[in-house]
């Protein structure tokens, strides 16, 4: 009976105490991860207004503004249509931008730029591409939405995106990767109390 109730009072508090404790750190590293989406398309929008403000002076034009802006963002166009995924701003492993227009159509994209995707929906029918421009109409927000692993089709998981528009040039900026991304660290400390309390029991 005493080992039990010594069992109980060395297992209880750990739980307790690694739960706790795991769930701040899952909330902490959520909100590390939508700061950096959130400044990442802040730092586009800038980029972009640098850009165009080249174009206005007659240093560039539109296009050639645009594809520095692009090239910056998402890497080199390949001859296959895919860019390189290059970019000095880092949103994770899975993470990257995309512009849209008003209508939806891709005006930057590592695979599939040029295709509108106005229609596009999620495994849930969720219309996020929708949802995306409408919140970056109203001042910018994250959309939240289920996709498929690029290195698994049949592995969905959650994306997290922050939308805003820019003022010159109309594009959507996006900027979002998996939620995974940000709480891997979290999931290595439930992993760590799980194999503490077995060793102490």
């Amino acid at each position: 009976m005493k080992l039990k109730i010594s069992l109980l009072v060395l297992i209880i508090p750990n739980i307790i105490i690694g739960t706790v404790g795991y769930f701040i750190a899952k909330n902490q590293m959520d909100n590390l991860g939508k700061t950096t989406l959130q400044n990442g398309v802040e730092m586009a929008i800038q980029l972009i207004d640098s850009a165009n403000k080249q174009v206005e002076d007659g240093e560039l034009s539109l296009q050639e503004a645009q594809e520095r802006v692009k090239v910056y963002l998402i890497g080199e166009m390949n001859p296959d249509g895919k860019c390189t995924m290059s970019s000095p701003v880092n949103l994770g492993e899975n993470g990257y931008f995309v512009a849209y227009d008003k209508e939806g159509l891709e005006m930057a994209h590592p695979t599939i730029e040029g295709k509108n995707v106005w229609e596009t929906e999620d495994v849930d029918g969720s219309l996020f591409v929708q949802e995306q421009i409408k919140i970056a109409q109203e001042g910018g927000g994250f959309v939240e939405y289920s996709w498929a692993l690029p290195t698994d089709e049949n592995a969905i998981a959650k994306k997290i995106t922050y939308n805003k528009i820019d003022p010159n040039w109309g594009w959507i900026i996006s900027a979002g990767t998996y939620e995974m991304d940000f709480n891997d660290g979290a999931n290595e400390v439930l992993v760590a109390l799980a194999i503490t309390l077995s060793i102490s029991l």
